[in-house]
């Protein structure tokens, strides 16, 4: 069953590799964020809320401009920086020791999130058949939540708050997973690049314009029928009203023959 769901591509099953491992070190400290950063690092709650909230601002307000730089230079272009970035905030989260190297590395790992996910959406979409797409994208989100489920079972029986070093290989190791889809990436050239998808962006565009000036076309020339159609038709309605009035101008037939003479 599992066989049938995978896309036929291979480098597509590799990218689903990379996505469910990088989950599983996402996994391994996502849900320890606060523990760590107040039982292991001494920050308060309130200071470490904010900073969680700053990682929402920052990778919410990057968005649009992460999906605009994937259309300029391609998902593989942009990808590729991003996992060693978010791999440089996984290392600095490790060794952060107050509130500003825990802004410094929060900020970071927004960075790199901000687009990393469309951009290895936008791979993965390349690499499947239209019939192949929906089933590709169920099993890519099933693979994130899993390594992420998977990833903090793990950790939850691991970390200790009195072995601060338990917390110190987590995070080293949500970096070492991030540079796994990096590798793979690396040794998929062909995908993800710029021409391809702007061609058929290009494409797509071309396509709606065009099908939207032919029904534009189309009901410009219904309309021009339907024009015609009623002055046709008041045409001949006024032809027989001046007709009718013609013939009612004129002596009948009956008013013109005189009555015959009766013979006595």
């Amino acid at each position: 069953m599992l066989r049938s769901t995978l896309p036929a591509s291979p480098a597509a099953r590799r990218v689903l590799v990379g996505t469910l491992l990088s989950s599983f070190g996402r996994g391994l400290t996502l849900p320890f964020l606060l523990v760590y950063l107040t039982q292991v690092r001494g920050l308060n709650a309130g200071t470490v809320g904010l900073l969680a909230g700053w990682m929402g601002v920052v990778s919410l307000g990057l968005a649009p401009l992460g999906g605009s730089l994937v259309d300029r230079f391609g998902a593989r272009t942009v990808v590729l920086p991003l996992t060693l970035v978010a791999s440089l905030g996984g290392v600095l989260l490790a060794f952060a020791t107050g509130a500003v190297g825990a802004f410094v590395a929060l900020t970071v790992i927004a960075i790199a999130f901000s687009a990393l996910w469309s951009g290895q959406t936008t791979i993965m979409a390349s690499l499947v058949t239209e019939a192949e797409r929906q089933k590709a994208f169920g099993l890519n989100f099933t693979l994130i939540n899993l390594g992420i489920g998977a990833g903090g079972l793990v950790a939850g029986t691991f970390v200790d708050v009195h072995r601060p070093q338990t917390f110190l290989i987590i995070y080293l190791c949500d970096a070492v997973t991030n540079l796994i889809p990096f590798a793979i990436l690396l040794s998929l050239r062909s995908v993800g690049g710029r021409v391809a998808n702007s061609a058929a962006g290009l494409t797509l565009l071309r396509n709606r314009k065009a099908k939207g000036a032919s029904t534009t076309a189309s009901a410009s020339r219904r309309r021009a029928e339907r024009a015609a159609l009623t002055a046709a038709t008041a045409s001949r309605a006024a032809a027989r009203q001046a007709g009718g009035r013609r013939g009612s101008g004129r002596p009948g037939a009956a008013a013109r023959r005189r009555p015959p003479r009766s013979r006595c």
